[in-house]
């Protein structure tokens, strides 16, 4: 397939407008909780300690886009901000994906007057969202989407190199390798076609070397092929909102799939895959009867096989617990390509009926599906614009960075900002830093063992706030042990008093599981002076002190100050303090 292509100020346009709203929200807010995680790594790597999490922790690979990091570690290594260079790669995926689209429109002969409405959906969907949050949604749907177009052309190099492809997807993220696979399986008959075999094996052969190169590198260096995010959500159980939608004697079919909620969400809202379903099986339902005199030739279905890669990816989502979905990212390229392919379709119907008010509707049903993503999104970046993202933590995490020492030890279960900017040696209780408690339940032992000198982890609604009194926010309220092993909720009470031996008797949630033991550490400790602190009814985190650390009154002086006097500080007016 021949496409003209689109003229490139739109796609540039639209990725440097990406690159500047990035901007403003580091300039007024910050990345997000979990995108600290990664730049925390890139950081440690870049200076040379290793893919660690602390200097001289263990080798991890903490998050799960290997490749996303090595992008982002190679700007830095150049002396790009970490944020800085994470806005670069995705307002490169907003020119990509723009470029994409508007390949597609030119091809089929769209008016003009849809091309800012197509670059306003890239600059303003949810992996677009989730892109200025630091993520890597943005490149990364741009990247599943091109190779869907590149199968769609029919171009014989294209599809000779699909393997390599696909291995890049793969390396991308975990999800990606299943996407990948799918390509290179819809790139067969092109490759038979043109007769390009040769091409495809050295391809083949080469990803093939290449993937077993690069687990073998991971399992020696990381003892694990999955990453500790992958390992972690792997042990939940079944989502309990599917589950009530289903007969008791079906449980069994549907348990393992505790990510088919996030995707049935996905499917239904009208910033995710409903509009573009609906625009589609219009388009269908118009198009089903060719014009008096034309030819009938199928028009959906080889555009629903280019999206199995799509299906593919979101089939493995469907096993996969979806925490930190931030703006439902994890569809993101399901979406973005779901909106490829009602694209090609509502321009193939407009084509084959000239003479029709058919297609004039099928176009403005196309621009009204992209209405509630874009008006969405303009109302999230004028809100980032706007109005600080003011959480105590942001204060906190540089006064507490500059109290503890490289000796120091620090368990928490939010290991975004206040991880990244903290000298000490860290844990997460949740497993996101070590292979060992990524793979097993942590227990109060682990804490004994590893002995904190600072301890936090969120509520995770383990706790009965009645148990703590009236509490209103912003609070910094001192606890006795006592009254923390009393709000332990009773569904939680055995795994307080006993602990959980392995994930395989009785699937959980990695983060509420940590925040019981913390507590069940810290109430039975005695060394630790106890504080719940927060500035909503959300960000409300339970705190221990080690009474012997010498800085331990400068600690809790700047958790009050933090929370109740906190000035919010933006990332770059952060960074211009200095990370350490």
């Amino acid at each position: 397939m021949s496409c003209p292509s689109p003229r490139p100020l739109l796609p540039v346009l639209a990725g440097l407008v990406f690159f500047a709203l990035n901007l403003a929200r580091l300039t007024n807010g910050h990345p997000e909780e979990d995108a600290y995680i990664l730049f925390r790594y890139v950081a440690q790597f870049v200076a040379g300690h290793g893919i660690v999490f602390f200097d001289g922790g263990p080798p991890t690979e903490g998050s799960t886009d290997f490749l996303w990091f090595l992008l982002i570690a190679g700007l830095h290594g150049l002396g790009i901000d970490i944020a800085i260079a994470a806005a670069c790669w995705n307002a490169a995926g907003a020119a990509l994906a723009t470029w994409l689209l508007l390949r597609v429109a030119r091809a089929g002969g769209a008016p003009r007057w849809l091309d800012p409405a197509l670059a306003a959906y890239c600059l303003l969907f949810s992996g677009a969202l989730a892109g200025y949050g630091g993520f890597a949604s943005m490149l990364f749907s741009a990247l599943v989407v091109l190779g869907m177009h590149l199968h769609r052309g029919g171009d014989a190099r294209a599809a000779a190199a699909m393997p390599l492809f696909a291995l890049m997807l793969g390396m991308f993220r975990p999800e990606g390798s299943v996407a990948g696979a799918a390509l290179v399986l819809l790139c067969l008959p092109t490759v038979h076609r043109r007769r390009v075999w040769r091409a495809w094996a050295l391809a083949t052969l080469a990803a093939t070397a290449l993937g077993v190169a690069y687990a073998a590198w991971k399992l020696s260096y990381f003892g694990s092929l999955l990453p500790t995010a992958a390992l972690v959500k792997s042990h939940s159980a079944a989502d309990p909102d599917v589950l009530a939608m289903v007969p008791a004697w079906l449980a069994w079919s549907v348990a393992p799939m505790r990510g088919l909620g996030d995707n049935l969400r996905w499917f239904v809202k009208d910033t995710g895959a409903l509009p573009f379903v609906v625009v589609l099986l219009a388009a269908w339902w118009i198009g089903r009867r060719p014009a008096p005199g034309a030819l009938r030739e199928p028009m959906l279905r080889p555009l629903l096989l280019g999206y199995v890669p799509c299906l593919a990816l979101l089939a493995v989502l469907t096993f996969t617990e979806q925490t930190q979905n931030v703006f439902a990212r994890f569809q993101a390229p399901a979406t973005l390509g779901l909106l490829h392919v009602t694209l090609a379709l509502v321009l193939r119907v407009r084509a084959s009926l000239p003479r029709s008010r058919a297609g004039a509707v099928l176009l403005g049903l196309l621009v009204l599906s992209l209405v509630p993503a874009i008006t969405r999104g303009v109302r999230v970046v004028a809100r980032t614009l706007c109005s600080q993202q003011a959480l105590y933590t942001q204060d906190f995490a540089q006064a507490l960075g500059g109290l503890l020492k490289a000796d120091q030890r620090f368990v928490l279960t939010e290991a975004g900002i206040l991880a990244y900017y903290s000298h000490a040696q860290l844990l997460d209780a949740v497993g996101l830093n070590t292979v060992e408690f990524a793979r097993r339940p942590i227990r109060a032992d682990d804490l004994r063992a590893f002995a904190p000198d600072v301890v936090m982890c969120h509520h995770s609604f383990v706790f009965d706030r009645a148990s703590f009194g009236e509490m209103t926010v912003p609070c910094v309220r001192a606890i006795t042990p006592a009254q923390l092993a009393a709000s332990v909720l009773p569904e939680y009470r055995w795994i307080f008093d006993g602990g959980l031996r392995s994930y395989a008797e009785h699937p959980f949630r990695a983060v509420p599981l940590a925040a019981v033991v913390i507590a069940s550490y810290l109430s039975s400790s005695g060394d630790f002076d106890l504080f719940l602190a927060g500035d909503t009814q959300e960000n409300l985190h339970l705190w221990g002190i080690r009474r012997t650390v010498p800085e331990a009154a400068a600690i809790e002086a700047a958790l009050e100050a933090a929370v109740l006097h906190g000035r919010h500080p933006s990332y770059f007016a952060m960074q211009s303090g200095g990370r350490r």
